[in-house]
């Protein structure tokens, strides 16, 4: 699209421009010989702080602009701005010798303010001149940076550097050229480039806000300004500021004074925290604790240049938290106890970066709580526990939040269990699945275990979960191969499937265990089973 636009420009300009501007070069070379017709000091100065009509005044230099489709009186950056609607606004300055620079240096610089981004190309900020021929221009790229492009008798050169500008704050932005280097500057950050482009000179207006037919800008723009040569230039001011008090308790008010040198005419702070200002000595409050960098850059016509300072707000109070601790009442060795956390906070330090350690009162140490809301802990001895939990923010301020007690006994008693024997003892069919009962009063019932061996016509079987009936020598060695079949039992009763058996002496050994660990006594039963 822009190759187009450059040919259908081109063409127009072929012939006729070649004609009048050559023939106003060898004029001017034979009055000011080969140092080029650049008036050197030359500035303009559009302020756009027009609120009527259709006309931009240049203040300093004479070059008035035609204003089209811009809203005017928008907030500036100094009194008002002008608006531009990103489809059909514009400035247009004519063209005119005295906005070429030829080999002079260029100063530019302008504020500007959007929230948005352009589409492929670009956003035109300000440009006089046309692709492949000389031109000059500052322009916003698709991702948001600002860049410089110099295009001269010699070269062509661009720089494109800093931060996302669409961030709705108002931003500095200065594009310099000089007879070896070309420079951009954001905000007051500098980034330049060595190259030599010769001189510049065209026959093209001065576009401030789109390309001549697109690219058009959408956003506010301020304070334009332009500087060839270095003569009745207004020095750049050199930004300085103090601040009082630089340290201090939340909240935090420090007064910021300006201190800079070389008459600045506008000041742009950055307090570090997310808010800003345009006063020349404002005053600003630090509700949060942290260490905050302020930036104040300072700028006039000819540039602008920036300086920082460190506030430290000494975060001086403790996080807090609410806590609750379940159960209350445990078993020895058995019973998990929670420590759940329903809210922690800080002034200062994010929740999930608040240092959390635990003591459980048993003179087990501490416990580093490292992630999540619940941490469990089994205590091991009897006894009133009283757990805390002991919060540090970044800062070193603590709290320590006590819980309430835990009473903790110790099962000592081991539970009681036994086989209910069927009323037909001798009946195989009775025993195919074992009944009983199993009690415990303190900790509770883990498990009951059974282990089922039969002597089968002189020969010895033992009973396998999950295998059947395997053959031993004897006894002893059945009893030993038979399998323990863990039994979990519910509401005090448990039972037991036993597929396979047969006529013949059946032997049981039952026993069952706590939480705790107590183990009953083995109950051993021996029947004779003559019918199936």
């Amino acid at each position: 699209m822009r190759g187009v636009r450059t040919r259908v420009r081109s063409r127009r300009h072929g012939i006729l421009g070649a004609l009048v501007v050559g023939s106003l070069v060898v004029a001017l070379l034979e009055l000011t010989g080969a140092a080029g017709y650049a008036a050197s000091g030359s500035t303009y100065t559009w302020h756009m702080d027009e609120t009527s009509g259709s006309t931009m005044v240049d203040s300093t230099g004479g070059h008035d602009g035609t204003i089209e489709n811009v809203t005017l009186g928008r907030s500036g950056e100094s009194g008002t701005a002008f608006g531009f609607n990103g489809t059909s606004s514009r400035v247009i300055v004519p063209d005119d010798a005295a906005l070429d620079p030829n080999d002079a240096d260029v100063h530019i610089s302008l504020w500007m303010r959007t929230t948005t981004k352009p589409a492929v190309p670009d956003y035109d900020l300000f440009r006089k001149g046309q692709a492949p021929g000389q031109e000059y221009k500052i322009e916003m790229q698709t991702n948001g940076q600002a860049s410089c492009d110099f295009r001269g008798s010699l070269a062509s050169s661009s720089v494109q550097n800093g931060p996302d500008l669409s961030d709705g704050s108002w931003h500095h932005i200065q594009c310099d050229k000089t007879s070896s280097t070309i420079a951009l500057t954001v905000d007051g950050h500098a980034y330049s480039k060595s190259r030599s482009v010769g001189s510049i000179t065209n026959g093209y207006n001065v576009v401030i806000g789109a390309y001549p037919n697109g690219d058009f800008y959408q956003g506010d723009l301020d304070e334009v300004t332009m500087t060839f040569g270095s003569g009745g230039q207004t020095p750049s001011p050199t930004a300085s500021f103090t601040a009082s008090p630089t340290s201090g308790a939340a909240p935090l008010k420090v007064q910021f004074k300006d201190t800079s040198t070389g008459s600045p005419s506008s000041w742009a702070w950055d307090f570090g925290d997310g808010a800003a200002s345009a006063q020349q000595s404002p005053a600003h409050t630090y509700e949060q604790p942290g260490t905050y960098t302020v930036t104040l850059t300072a700028a006039n016509a000819s540039g602008s240049d920036s300086a920082q300072q460190t506030v430290q707000v000494d975060d001086v109070t403790a996080p807090t938290g609410r806590f609750t601790v379940s159960p209350t009442s445990a078993w020895s060795g058995w019973t998990r106890v929670a420590i759940r956390q329903q809210s922690i906070s800080d002034d200062g330090t994010p929740a999930g970066q608040i240092r959390r350690v635990v003591r459980w009162g048993d003179g087990t140490g501490s416990q580093t709580w490292s992630s999540g809301t619940v941490l469990r802990h089994v205590y091991r001895g009897a006894g009133a526990h009283t757990p805390q939990v002991r919060l540090t923010d970044d800062a070193g301020n603590t709290r320590v939040v006590q819980l309430g007690k835990v009473s903790v006994s110790q099962d000592q008693v081991a539970p009681s269990v036994r086989l209910d024997l069927p009323s037909s003892r001798d009946l195989v069919s009775s025993w195919r699945r074992l009944h009983g009962t199993v009690h415990d009063h303190q900790s509770g019932v883990a498990r009951v275990v059974v282990r089922v061996v039969q002597k089968r016509h002189g020969h010895w079987v033992a009973y396998q979960p999950g295998t059947g009936w395997v053959s031993a020598s004897s006894r002893a060695a059945a009893v030993h191969a038979a399998g323990w079949v863990r039994v979990v039992p519910g509401a005090g009763a448990w039972s037991q499937d036993i597929p396979g058996l047969r006529r013949g002496t059946l032997l049981v050994r039952l026993t069952a265990r706590d939480h705790a660990g107590n183990r009953a006594a083995v109950r051993s039963y021996r029947f004779l089973l003559r019918r199936l």
